[in-house]
């Protein structure tokens, strides 16, 4: 009796995954959407917070200063510079990184035309007062954060900054957001470093970047517990 009442929960679980791979099939359509809107968000928020010259993101602080040096498009720069992170995320993972990471690729592509597209928006927005930067920035920095929400709610990709410090994290075995910001912050050391030796000043570099290093995080999680994830609690 025991051993037919194990068999057939067994055969409920084995009918239950067919369902439920159709099911996440049925969603695809909408977690893609869903990321390319994230994309457009937070692709604003970079382009807002640059803007207000109060300095740009963290993880936007390289190509920014590149752009200032090359005279590329900060979109085109972002592209580059993140092609640089899909390879360093290769070397470190090897084998062991997943087919459909390739796909991180057109993904920072399409990141980066929206940013020039943001860019060309909002560039008409630029500040006369520190005040008016400061709330230029913060403005910058929600829609930044609820670009970041959806993409991670989308479930699909992340772009290659964030599966870099993926594979740091599994490298080094440390948590994501120890590593996150340690990550973060060597860009933006890095991008004074480079500003400074090159352009003989430190451009891109200002209070609004710590600001942003500091909240955007807050405002990601802020945003996950107005709009809980239905679907994990199934």
């Amino acid at each position: 009796m025991t051993t037919e009442t194990e068999n057939s929960k067994q055969d409920d679980k084995e009918g239950a995954k067919p369902a439920a791979a159709l099911r996440a099939f049925a969603r695809l359509p909408f977690r893609v959407m869903m990321l390319i809107v994230g994309t457009a968000f937070s692709s604003l928020g970079i382009a807002l917070t640059t803007t207000s010259d109060l300095g740009t993101t963290p993880i936007s602080s390289v190509p920014y200063v590149f752009s200032l040096i090359t005279g590329l498009t900060f979109g085109t720069t972002t592209f580059i510079v993140n092609t640089g992170f899909f390879l360093l995320e290769v070397a470190l993972m090897g084998r062991k990184m997943p087919k459909l990471n390739i796909l991180q690729l057109p993904a920072v592509l399409v990141f980066g035309v929206f940013i020039d597209i943001a860019m060309h928006l909002v560039s008409g927005l630029r500040p006369e007062t520190w005040a008016g930067g400061l709330a230029m920035s913060l403005i910058g920095n929600v829609w930044l954060a609820a670009g970041i929400f959806l993409q991670v709610r989308s479930k699909t990709l992340v772009q290659p900054g964030e599966g870099l410090v993926l594979a740091l994290s599994m490298r080094l075995r440390r948590a994501f957001g120890t590593v996150k910001v340690f990550f973060d912050w060597t860009l933006v050391a890095f991008a004074s470093a480079t500003s400074y030796l090159v352009l003989a000043g430190i451009d891109g570099i200002r209070e609004g970047t710590l600001i942003s290093a500091l909240i955007v995080g807050l405002l990601v999680k802020f945003i996950a517990r107005l709009f809980p994830d239905r679907n994990a609690r199934r």
